[in-house]
């Protein structure tokens, strides 16, 4: 008797774990230690590139900036992706949350 006691338990069991398994979403995974990326608020980033000007008595070179802002981190990520492919583009501040 002990020992069917003991298998219909392990059976219910075994069940119970299918089901609860089942149960999640196929790309549920758990949460890491890390932080959540905030789902509102304003992303940032700037970066610095070379604007030439001809003048008569040659060329000059003058640092401009560009200020990206996007309401999302991946939005911000393809600007400056864009940005810091040109030439003499340098990324002085990476994709940041400012908040509200």
């Amino acid at each position: 008797m002990k020992k069917t006691t003991l298998a219909a338990a392990a059976l219910l069991l075994a069940g119970t774990v299918v089901q609860t398994a089942s149960a999640l979403p196929l790309n549920w995974e758990p949460r890491g230690p890390g932080p959540v990326e905030p789902t509102y608020g304003i992303w940032e980033a700037t970066v610095r590139y070379i604007a030439p000007h001809h003048a008569p008595d040659g060329t000059y070179h003058t640092y401009k900036y560009h200020h990206i802002t996007a309401t999302s981190n991946a939005s911000c990520e393809a600007q400056l992706a864009n940005w810091s492919g040109g030439l003499n583009v340098t990324v002085i501040e990476f994709c940041h949350w400012t908040g509200i």
